[in-house]
Order: structure tokens, then C-alpha cells, then sequence
């Protein structure tokens, strides 16, 4: 069991999770924009574009070509010659969107991953977009909105299991425990895509609207004759009981009448929630303009921190570059890099990169870093490197060339 795999499936999932919620926001810019049609077949597809900048995040290492390789889907999406505008304006801003998301994560982020977007502001978001939507147009796309809904928290459950999964794994590899990862792992996931779709099946069955109507129709029928038929009555509550049942058979008072008008409070609550939404919406466009011109501007000459730069979550693996240039500047001499000490640090670090896949399983950078020096020399039978290191690490010893013999031995 590969954990590299298992980051790629959480990353990818994450993708499609966050690009459904993202749907829902699609859905209301096209019916504020009067189209007639949802195109949700192209918004499902529109789901490959963070695939494809998850792609060349990862293999793409020139920048130039990576930031040609990034707006090229926009230009191709906006020379087609497709006759429909809003389907044509549709693939471009998704395009554009995605493009702009995945250069700020190549620049701006360590790892360059997406990140998952929170169920609490999913659901409200969404929430409000579909009270913006209803209250613009009388348009039948509440199905695609619960549709959206329930495919991103199913992507959401799955990706929760493989996060914690993942961070039990690197805490397994710190303990003297030996836990059977793998067949955690596959009891775990099944269980986890069972409850998932259990409960998607559950969730789009109490959002099918019209299903609920006539479930709750039926059992009013039900109710209706058993009244009339099994219950005794006098003749002044017989005919009571027929108005009643008129009344229900012919919706009067039933659950789904013609609602009355609404109340002031109400009309008022609408009207704040659409001016909220829509500054939201604003404020979103305008956070996304700002930091994409910041990614612009700054965020090209960022150099990437490599493997060994990862190390530095741990300072018995690596030193930080920062710490070496603070000291420096405090007058530190650039030569201490020569002296014994340094050269036995230097060592032990290269030994650690080396032995990292006889140390931790899939040889895991950050699940090296939460091992000591005295951990990691244990493992690998090298008694005379770790005393030598912490001699020169932790002790203010002066170190000598025997130290510097036994740590290369």
C-alpha cells in the first residue's frame, strides 16, 4: 500500500468535491443571466479542468510552460466556434477560473494542493445561492442544486476518511506499535463508501421533492379512509367527520396548499438575504482579482522548496536556511561551514536521506521528520553516527576528527 496513491486519490477527490460545489454557483450566474437551459452535462465535464491543473502542478517544473499549459484551455474554450453563447461563456470562465486557482497554488502553496472547501460554508453558500435563484426566476433547477449538494458530501465523507487516515499512519510510524495498516485501510474504506452511499441514497430521496409530495398525499388518503370507515361515530359527528374529509381530500388546510402571502418579516428576511449573497458574490470576485494579481506580480519567481527542504519540519534532518542566514548576519563566520561540527551534521543528514526507505515506509519525509536522532541511528545499526551527532548537535564540546571517522563509519 503506496501512501503517494493515497495522497493522489484524496487530492483528486477533493477536486471534484470542491468543483460541485462550484456548480451550484455556475447554476445561479446562469439563471441571473436569463439562460434557459442549465448545462449541467458541461458543468459535469468542466470537472476534468482541476484534474488537468493537479497534472501540471505535479510534472510541470519550467514555469513558462507551465504558465502557457495552464491558459490553454481558456484560449482553446474561447476561439471554438460554438454557436451558444452561454454554453461558450461557460467553458471560459471555468477555464479562467481554474487556470488563475492552479498558479496561485503552484506559487503561493508549499505543496501545491488544493484545498477542501469547509461543509459549513459549502451548505450555506449554496443555501443562499438557491434563495437567490428562486427568488430571481421560477426556473425547475432545484434538482441540480440538491444534486450538487449530495455529490459533494459524499466526496466530502470519502476525503475525511483518507485525510485522518493518512495522519494515523504517520503517527503510527513515530510509536513502537506495529499496526496492520493495510488491512485497516481496506476494512476502513469499505465502510466508509458503504455509509456514503447509504446515506447519498438517503439524501436524494428526502430531495426529491415531487417523491415526498406524493408519499406524504398517499398517507393523507390513508388516514382520510381509515377515519371514515373504522371509526364510530354519532350522526352529529358523522357529519362533521365528512366536512372533515372533504376538506382533506380536497387539499383545504392539507399540506400543500396555495400558500398564503407572506408576512412583512418574510418579504424583508429575502430581501436582506439577496443584497448578502450578492455581497458576498462581490466580495469573492473581488478577493479573486486581488490575489490574482499578487500571483502575477510576485508569485513567478518563487522557487518550490524540493525533498530536502521538507526535512526541515525537523531540525535533527535539516537545518532551515533562514536560521543559518539570521546567524549569519548576527556575525557569525561564513568558514563555521568547514569546521568538524558542521561536516558531522552534514553527514548525518545525508545518511537520514539515504536510509529514509529502510526507515519509514515509502521512505515519507514527513513521517522522517518525527523520528529523533537516537530513533533513526537504532534502526539502521549506526551507533557511532548518533553519538557523534548529538555531540555535535546538542553538547558544546569542541568535536574532533575521531567523531567525524565514526560518523562516516
Amino acid at each position: 500500500m503506496r501512501r503517494s496513491r493515497i495522497e493522489i486519490a484524496k487530492e483528486l477527490i477533493i477536486t471534484q468535491m470542491n468543483h460541485w460545489f462550484y456548480i451550484s454557483i455556475a447554476l445561479t450566474a446562469l439563471c441571473l443571466f436569463n439562460s434557459t437551459e442549465p448545462y449541467m452535462l458541461l458543468c459535469i465535464c468542466m470537472g476534468i479542468l482541476p484534474v488537468y491543473g493537479f497534472v501540471l502542478r505535479e510534472k510541470i517544473k519550467v514555469f513558462p510552460l507551465f504558465l502557457l499549459l495552464s491558459v490553454g484551455p481558456a484560449v482553446v474554450f474561447f476561439i471554438l466556434p460554438l454557436r451558444d453563447s452561454y454554453a461558450k461563456a461557460l467553458m471560459v470562465v471555468f477555464a479562467i477560473v481554474y487556470a488563475v486557482y492552479s498558479i496561485y497554488l503552484r506559487t503561493k502553496t508549499e505543496k501545491g494542493l488544493e484545498a477542501a472547501i469547509s461543509p459549513v460554508v459549502a451548505f450555506c453558500v449554496s443555501g443562499g445561492l438557491f434563495i437567490l435563484q428562486n427568488s430571481q426566476r421560477e426556473v425547475p433547477w432545484d434538482r441540480y442544486y440538491i444534486l450538487a449538494a449530495v455529490v459533494y458530501f459524499a466526496g466530502f465523507l470519502i476525503q475525511y476518511f483518507l485525510t485522518h487516515f493518512l495522519t494515523f499512519i504517520t503517527v503510527n510510524d513515530s510509536s513502537a506499535s506495529n499496526i496492520p495498516e493495510r488491512a485497516i485501510f481496506e476494512t476502513g474504506i469499505k465502510q466508509t463508501i458503504l455509509f456514503t452511499v447509504a446515506v447519498t441514497v438517503f439524501l436524494a430521496l428526502v430531495g426529491n421533492i415531487d417523491w415526498l409530495a406524493s408519499l406524504l398525499g398517499q398517507i393523507k388518503s390513508v388516514i382520510v379512509e381509515f377515519i371514515s370507515k373504522y371509526l364510530q361515530f354519532t350522526p352529529e359527528q358523522g357529519a362533521d367527520l365528512s366536512y372533515i374529509g372533504t376538506r382533506l381530500e380536497t387539499g383545504a388546510g392539507g399540506f400543500f396548499d396555495n400558500p398564503p402571502e407572506p408576512a412583512l418579516i418574510w418579504v424583508i428576511l429575502q430581501y436582506v438575504a439577496i443584497v448578502a449573497v450578492m455581497g458576498g458574490l462581490i466580495a469573492v470576485a473581488c478577493y479573486a482579482v486581488i490575489k490574482g494579481y499578487q500571483v502575477l506580480s510576485k508569485g513567478f519567481n518563487k522557487v518550490q522548496k524540493g525533498k530536502e527542504q521538507r526535512l526541515a519540519e525537523n531540525d535533527d534532518i535539516h537545518e532551515q536556511v533562514e536560521i543559518l542566514r539570521k546567524e549569519r548576519e548576527k556575525g557569525k563566520n561564513i568558514f563555521d561551514a568547514f569546521t568538524i561540527t558542521e561536516r558531522i551534521r552534514k553527514v548525518y543528514r545525508k545518511r537520514m536521506e539515504k536510509e529514509r526507505f529502510t526507515l519509514v515506509k515509502d521512505g515519507d519525509l514527513h513521517s522522517l521528520s518525527y523520528l529523533t536522532a537516537k530513533e533513526s541511528c537504532e534502526r539502521i545499526n549506526a551507533q557511532g553516527l548518533m553519538l557523534a551527532y548529538e555531540k555535535a548537535r546538542y553538547s558544546n564540546a569542541n568535536c574532533t576528527n575521531e567523531d567525524l571517522k565514526a560518523a562516516k563509519n
